[in-house]
């Protein structure tokens, strides 16, 4: 693996809305009210009162657990029972969703400015998201299976980013979704670095990286993957922004993504009304035969690059071959 720092560009720069609508990552800086003002404190006092989802462990093993948004912050925080409690998963501390401010934690937004090159197109706007965990620990490597273009401010404590081109999924050894046929059918887990030392072209492998701390900002481009960890034993919070890209550039990752969003609305089609357990549950009743091929078509998009090529489609169609490990 060849690693190589991300860029700092000024936020509102030319050169990065060049980077964003060609989809290049790049780190920058922030200063937001929420830099001076937010600590843990702080957030709980802005928050309304809304259920966050988590798991508690006990001596009989872990347990599905609902608190209030402000217990959370607390739990958190307390520096013995933080260690028995996980709230993971999908962001639940949104501060924008479906097109406005939460109602539990949009007054958070006072203290956030939205980067001009997203107010300009606001209706491309997805979430608004607070992250709010006590490290150490780490977020495995993945892409976003939403597929959408990610800034991410750092607002207090500090973490480690590395990030993998969308076309490196055979080296990062993404699996196929159509192997696991079960919610949310996606394919969006890597595996980590540190794990891919023997597979074939990870030596060659380009990793950007970042630390951020308060203040500043990574630019993570759609289908990107990143491995994320918080070093310190410090208490970490962040906003993302998650927005739709004007386009979706013909990749690896994308292209096994739009496959499997393709093939969710025909059985939809065909079934319609159809919840996505219904869907995998139709799928997995498929012929082996049937499952194996639209498992090698979905490896053949994710795992060959070269076949989103001009060059590999007219070699194809004269009746040319790529070999199965063609990059």
């Amino acid at each position: 693996m060849r690693a190589r720092p991300l860029e700092l560009l000024p936020i509102e720069s030319e050169a990065a809305r060049e980077r964003i609508a060609r989809g290049a990552p790049f780190v920058t800086r922030v200063r937001w009210p929420a830099h001076d003002r937010w600590t843990a404190d702080y957030v709980k006092s802005r928050c309304g009162p809304m259920q966050i989802f988590g798991r508690r462990a006990g001596a009989g093993g872990e347990e599905d657990v609902t608190v209030d948004v402000r217990e959370m912050i607390d739990l958190i925080t307390d520096p013995v029972q933080r260690h028995g409690y996980s709230f993971d998963g999908f962001p639940q501390t949104r501060l924008w969703i479906d097109g406005g401010p939460h109602a539990a934690l949009g007054a958070l937004l006072e203290d956030v400015e939205l980067p001009a090159w997203i107010r300009d197109d606001l209706a491309r706007l997805l979430s608004v998201n607070l992250w709010l965990r006590h490290g150490p620990y780490t977020n495995p490597n993945h892409y976003d299976p939403n597929g959408a273009h990610n800034l991410n401010v750092q607002v207090a404590g500090t973490k480690t980013w590395q990030l993998f081109h969308p076309d490196l999924a055979f080296e990062l050894g993404v699996a196929p979704a159509m192997s696991m046929l079960h919610p949310p059918l996606a394919s969006c887990r890597a595996l980590e670095p540190r794990d891919c030392g023997d597979r074939p072209g990870f030596a060659e492998a380009e990793c950007l990286e970042a630390t951020l701390g308060p203040g500043q900002a990574i630019f993570v481009p759609a289908f990107w993957m990143h491995a994320v960890a918080a070093p310190r034993d410090e208490l970490t919070m962040s906003v993302n922004f998650w927005w739709s890209p004007a386009e979706v550039p013909l990749r690896a990752l994308p292209a096994s993504w739009a496959f499997v969003n393709a093939l969710i609305d025909v059985m939809r089609r065909r079934r319609p009304g159809a919840s996505l357990e219904e869907v995998c549950s139709e799928l997995r009743g498929l012929p082996d035969e049937t499952r194996a091929l639209l498992r090698e078509i979905e490896e053949a998009l994710l795992y060959r690059p070269a076949l989103l090529r001009a060059e590999t489609a007219l070699a194809l169609r004269r009746g040319g071959h790529e070999p199965p490990g063609a990059r």
